[in-house]
């Protein structure tokens, strides 16, 4: 992708312009003598992973000890007062230490947190119609970083961006007001107009967002079927299908959220995954763990006692991936100053289905 037609509309020139729209989840990003204030941003500090230092397996208690004269420790005498059982429960206070040691040596090897986390998130709402045709489809993304340490305060961001062939068309970029906008479009480079001021420290903050809207089917990732019919003597006999249409997506923790109209329970004739009623929300899950090539069709199929066809609609999906539309990646994150060093980062990814429904 030439680094110019990455910006979309709006392209041409730095502004100073503050009228972008607001992201779903950083609201009013305020600014302070052209730096980025962090008390403007309403997301919560990322909070430091610290590490747990195991403590020290306690020492059993010794009995019997030499010196202790021909009779029993006062313990032997409580214990057999109480006709307690005390190597047993000494060996049971043995193994809950160790145990205990054990679990505090596994919560100590966290994962060292980068100076920079970057996470590139895309929520997507779609409107299928019951036959499954695209009434509507719309994409919005944002590439957010945290500097979680001051030498990554005063930093720049380098984009690799999606291959052309893979990106859909009609995809417009937006940079916030305060990164050069012209860097941006020549060099796909996220960088603030005030090289002397910094992101904030360990909050997050929206650099560059993206957006797309589409009538074209063949971009919709996942459609679905519900085919209800009414078989007579108060049964509805009802077949649900999906059908994974972007193949190289991993589509996880799929659900399908189908309303009854009734606490009645539904019997199922066949199903792909696993499934579970609400008799109070008068709903069915129809859950799947994993949809990709494998399984990239399935279907669902079950009667229940109504009458009411219309009852079925509008089913919700909701699934995670880490697969993007918008499958840019991070270059590099180097300092502003003259020296340009290198600065450590982590990336997330997800996309999440925000809105996606049948109706």
């Amino acid at each position: 992708v030439a680094p110019g037609t990455m910006a979309g509309m709006g392209g041409g020139g730095e502004t100073d312009n503050d009228s972008l729209p607001e992201r779903e989840d950083i609201h009013n990003a305020g600014y302070n003598n052209g730096g980025i204030s962090s008390s403007s941003y309403t997301q919560e500090p990322i909070q430091q992973q610290v590490a747990v230092t195991p403590s020290v397996p306690l020492k059993s208690l010794k009995l019997n000890k030499k010196g202790a004269g021909k009779g029993s420790t006062l313990l032997d005498k409580v214990a057999k007062e109480e006709n307690l059982n005390l190597n047993a429960s000494l060996m049971s206070s043995k193994k809950a230490h160790a145990q205990a040691s054990a679990a505090a040596e596994q919560a100590a090897q966290v994962s060292i947190q980068q100076p920079m986390t970057i996470l590139i998130d895309e929520k997507l709402s779609v409107q299928l119609s019951q036959e499954g045709v695209l009434e509507s489809f719309d994409l919005k993304g944002t590439l957010t970083v945290t500097a979680n340490e001051e030498l990554a305060a005063k930093t720049k961001v380098l984009i690799s961006p999606a291959a052309d062939h893979s990106l859909p068309s009609g995809l417009n970029f937006q940079v916030h007001p305060k990164v050069l906008k012209s860097e941006w479009e020549s060099s796909n480079l996220l960088s603030l107009k005030d090289k002397e001021k910094g992101f904030p420290i360990g909050r997050p903050v929206g650099v560059l967002r993206w957006s797309l809207s589409s009538n074209d089917e063949s971009i919709v990732p996942l459609i679905l079927n519900c085919w209800p019919e009414d078989e007579g003597g108060g049964t509805i006999n009802v077949n649900i299908e999906y059908t994974l249409q972007k193949l190289q997506l991993e589509l996880h923790k799929v659900e399908f959220h189908v309303p009854l109209g009734t606490a009645a329970q539904p019997h199922i004739i066949s199903l792909d995954g696993s499934y579970s009623h609400s008799p109070s929300d008068q709903s069915l899950i129809w859950e799947l763990d994993l949809i990709d090539s494998s399984n990239s069709s399935g279907t669902l199929e079950f009667t229940i006692q109504s009458d009411d066809l219309a009852a079925f609609f509008p089913i919700s999906v909701s699934f995670t991936c880490k697969q993007l539309f918008n499958d840019l990646s991070i270059a590099s994150v180097t300092t502003t100053d003259d020296g340009a060093d290198n600065i450590p980062f982590s990336v997330s990814k997800a996309l999440t289905a925000d809105n996606y429904r049948v109706s």
